[in-house]
């Protein structure tokens, strides 16, 4: 596993960790309730034997990359990232996808969770 500082890693109750450094093979890490406090450091071993894992990230299309959607009828649709106001809406709203096919799943989901007013 690769580590770098600023990456967060979360424990098997859900705790999150700050990595502050690293050296070589040693891992600097957060309390979990105060990121700007060294609470202590492991090794990269010990950090995989404990569960702890890397918190991933929501992707974010770069300037020019092809994301994919679903539009409101329904069809997958790629566009590309200009950092438009609905580029931005479709991330926030959850609809912004890497690949075709994760939008495809997607659409799927839709399908099977229809909306229900209350």
């Amino acid at each position: 596993m690769n580590y770098e500082v600023g990456q967060i890693l979360v424990d098997n109750d859900g705790d999150e960790r700050k990595i502050l450094a690293v050296c070589g093979d040693l891992v600097a890490y957060s309390f979990c309730n105060e990121h700007s406090l060294l609470a202590g450091w492991k090794t990269k071993q010990k950090i995989e034997q404990m569960g702890w894992k890397l918190k991933e990230e929501p992707w974010v299309p770069k300037g020019g990359e092809v994301y994919w959607y679903v539009d409101g009828v329904g069809n997958v649709c790629g566009e590309c990232w200009d950092n438009h106001e609905t580029d931005a809406y479709l991330l926030r709203i959850g609809n912004c996808f890497r690949t075709e096919s994760e939008a495809k799943a997607y659409r799927q989901w839709l399908i099977d969770h229809p909306y229900k007013p209350v």
